[in-house]
C-alpha cells in the first residue's frame, strides 16, 4: 500500500533536545499542558525508540501537518531489501477517573468489531491515570476480532531530568518496554546516527534510500514551529 508521507524525518532524540531548552521557561508539567505538538511528538519518539531498542534497525518521525494521522514512524525493512516501512501514527488518551474501562473506550471509538483502520496504522494511547490496566483483556478482545493493526499505551514514569515511560505492546501479544530517552539520546550518538533525513524518491522500488541531510534545514519540525508560536502568545521566548 502506498502512503502519502514526508520526505524529511527527524531522529526520535530531536523532540527531547527541544523539550530540554524549552525547561529553561517552564517546568515540565506546564509545558505538557501548554503544547500538543510537542507531547505528541515525544509520544511517537518514544515508540520509534522502544522499536529501536528491540530490533536495532535506526527509526526516525516526523508529524503530519493535517490530521490523521498525527504522524509517522519510519525505518528500513529488513525483510525487504530497498523497502521503507512507514506506520501512520494516531494518537488517542486515556484519562483517570474514566468511566469507562481502557476496552470499552477502545471498542468505542478506534477497534469496533468491523477494524476501521489497515495494517500500516498504529493506534498509541496516552494514559493519564495510575490506574492499573487489564491488558488481558484487551489483547483477547483484540486477537478474536483479527485487529489487522498494533494498539499500544504510553504512560510516563518520569519527565525530568531524563524523560522515562512504559511502553506496552497489547496485541498480538503483549510486551513492556522502558524508555529511557537520556540512554537512547546517548546511543544514538555513539552510534553515530543522523538528526535529520531526506527520503530519496526514485523510479525502482529496490532503490529506495534515505540519507542523511547535508546542510541545515530552513524549515522546523511542526512541534517547533507551534510552540514557539504557542511562546510568542504568551509573551514568552525561547533563549
Amino acid at each position: 500500500m502506498l502512503i502519502d508521507t514526508p520526505r524529511i524525518y527527524y531522529s526520535p532524540i530531536k523532540p527531547f533536545a527541544y523539550h530540554y531548552k524549552l525547561l529553561t521557561l517552564m517546568d515540565a508539567v506546564e509545558l505538557d499542558k501548554q503544547f500538543k505538538a510537542l507531547r505528541e511528538a515525544k509520544s511517537i519518539a518514544i515508540s520509534a525508540l522502544a522499536l529501536y531498542s528491540t530490533t536495532d534497525n535506526p527509526t526516525f518521525i516526523n508529524l503530519s501537518e493535517n490530521d490523521p494521522p498525527d504522524g509517522y514512524i519510519m525505518r528500513h525493512s529488513k525483510e525487504k531489501k530497498g523497502t521503507l516501512e512507514i506506520l501512520k501514527v494516531e494518537i488517542t488518551h486515556y484519562f483517570k477517573n474514566n468511566s469507562e474501562t481502557l476496552l470499552e473506550q477502545l471498542r468505542r471509538t478506534k477497534t469496533p468489531a468491523k477494524p476501521i483502520h489497515g495494517p500500516e496504522y498504529l493506534i498509541l494511547v496516552e494514559l493519564r491515570t495510575p490506574d492499573p490496566i487489564n491488558y488481558e483483556e484487551i489483547r483477547d478482545y483484540l486477537n478474536s476480532i483479527n485487529n489487522p493493526f498494533p494498539v499500544w499505551t504510553i504512560r510516563p514514569l518520569q519527565i525530568t531530568p531524563d524523560t522515562i515511560a512504559e511502553l506496552v505492546i497489547i496485541n498480538p501479544e503483549i510486551h513492556t518496554i522502558v524508555v529511557n530517552a537520556g540512554e537512547a539520546a546517548y546511543n544514538w550518538k555513539q552510534n553515530k546516527l543522523p538528526n535529520e533525513i531526506d527520503i530519496k524518491r526514485v523510479a525502482k522500488v529496490e532503490d529506495v534510500r534515505f540519507e542523511e541531510l547535508k546542510t541545515k534545514l530552513d524549515i522546523k519540525p511542526k512541534w517547533e514551529i507551534e510552540t514557539e508560536r504557542r511562546l510568542s502568545s504568551l509573551g514568552l521566548k525561547l533563549p
